[in-house]
């Protein structure tokens, strides 16, 4: 009876070195994600506040204050997808493998 040997599971340096470079790159993604939602999260609970407080002072401007607001955090939501867009293009220029070849 012949055993047969199991293949092999390992991967080359270059293999790892790739892993690494791609989990770096989730990180710092990561990271930058977390905080771009922070100051996000900040700015959406000040702008509430500070309608609420309006709207408390003069009643007759929620509705249109409302949908100021609405209009305001979406475009705030936008810029934000946009400035990690933008970090994840400079992270990639930036590290050796992952801009666009010359």
């Amino acid at each position: 009876d012949q055993t047969e040997e199991p293949e092999s599971n390992t991967t080359d340096g270059t293999e790892l070195c790739k892993d690494s470079q791609l989990s770096s790159r989730s990180k710092a993604i990561a990271s930058k994600s977390k905080e771009i939602e922070q100051a996000y999260r900040q700015d959406f609970e000040t702008f509430g506040m500070v309608v609420k407080m309006l709207v408390e002072k003069e009643p007759s401007l929620e509705n249109s204050i409302q949908f100021a607001l609405r209009q305001n955090l979406q475009e705030m939501g936008e810029r934000c997808v946009e400035e990690l867009k933008r970090f994840i293009t400079e992270y990639d220029n930036s590290t050796p493998d992952f801009g666009d070849p010359f």
